[in-house]
C-alpha cells in the first residue's frame, strides 16, 4: 500500500482485506486475537511488557516464516483485541515497506511513522467497528441522545456490540464526524464521502462530532448546576446578623 493514500483509499483497502480474510458481517463482533491465532501465517503471544506504554509489536515475515504479533499481557482483552487488529494492518498493508517490525505505543513516539500509525489505527477501527454497521446504530439512537449521560450509555452499548473499548468508539465518533454528519443528513452509505481531517481542513469543512455534542451537553448541565449551587450559597439576600 502506498504511503500517501487517502482515507477513502485506505477504507477500500480495508474492505478488500476483510474480503480476503473471509471476514463477513455475520462474524461480528470480531475476536481478532483468536482469528490471528488460527491463521498459519501468524504467531500470536501475550507477554507482559516491561516497557512503559508499549501495547504491541509486529514482526513481518521475510523468508517464509510466520509473521509475529506480540500483545501486552497486562492489558485487557478488549484493548488487546484492538491492538491485534492494529498489528494485523502492519503485517498485511505495510509489508512492502522498509520496516520489518513495528513497536506500537499508547502514544506515538517521535521516531515512528505517524502516517503508518494512523493507517493502522484507522484500519483497525474500521475492521472492528465498520462504518456500514456502526452508522445505522447511530441513526437509530441519535434523536434519543438528549443528555451527556445518554452519550455515555450509548458508547458503552456500542463498545459491547463490537467488543472494543469505549475509547475506540470515542475515536470512531471523532474520526468519522464528517461521514456521520452526511449519513444523519440522509446520504446513503454508498454515497458518503470519506475525508481525512487534513482534507476536511483544506476544503474548509467544519463539523461537530458526537463527542463535541456530548461535551456541550455536559457543559450546559454543569453550568446549570453551578448556577443553582451559587444561588443556594448566596447569603447576601439574608440578614444573618439580626
Amino acid at each position: 500500500m502506498h504511503h500517501h493514500c487517502t482515507k477513502a483509499e485506505l477504507y477500500r483497502e480495508i474492505h478488500q482485506l476483510c474480503e480476503g480474510l473471509n471476514i463477513t458481517r455475520d462474524g461480528y463482533p470480531l475476536d481478532m486475537i483468536q482469528f490471528c491465532q488460527e491463521r498459519p501465517d501468524i504467531e500470536v503471544a501475550c507477554p507482559c511488557f516491561k516497557t512503559p506504554g508499549l501495547k504491541g509489536i509486529s514482526c513481518l515475515s521475510t523468508q517464509g516464516e510466520p509473521n509475529v504479533i506480540l500483545l501486552n499481557g497486562t492489558l485487557s482483552w478488549k484493548e488487546n483485541n484492538f491492538t491485534c487488529a492494529h498489528e494485523l494492518i502492519h503485517i498485511t498493508l505495510h509489508k512492502g515497506g522498509p520496516a520489518k517490525s513495528f513497536n506500537c505505543f499508547e502514544k506515538a513516539k517521535p521516531n515512528q511513522d505517524a502516517f503508518l500509525e494512523w493507517q493502522a489505527n484507522e484500519g483497525a477501527a474500521e475492521i472492528l467497528a465498520p462504518a456500514h454497521l456502526l452508522f445505522p446504530y447511530i441513526a437509530e439512537q441519535y434523536s434519543q441522545l438528549t443528555t451527556w449521560k445518554d452519550y455515555g450509555s450509548f458508547k458503552a452499548k456500542l463498545a459491547s456490540i463490537f467488543s472494543v473499548t469505549e475509547a475506540v468508539i470515542t475515536y470512531r465518533f471523532e474520526s468519522l464526524k464528517y461521514e456521520i454528519s452526511q449519513y444523519l443528513a440522509g446520504t446513503p452509505l454508498d454515497r458518503v464521502q470519506f475525508l481525512s481531517a487534513s482534507r476536511q481542513r483544506q476544503a474548509g469543512i467544519s463539523v461537530r462530532s458526537l463527542n463535541d455534542l456530548e461535551a456541550e451537553l455536559l457543559h450546559k448541565e454543569t453550568a446549570t448546576f453551578k448556577k443553582i449551587h451559587d444561588r443556594k450559597l448566596n447569603l447576601r439576600s439574608i440578614d444573618i446578623h439580626s
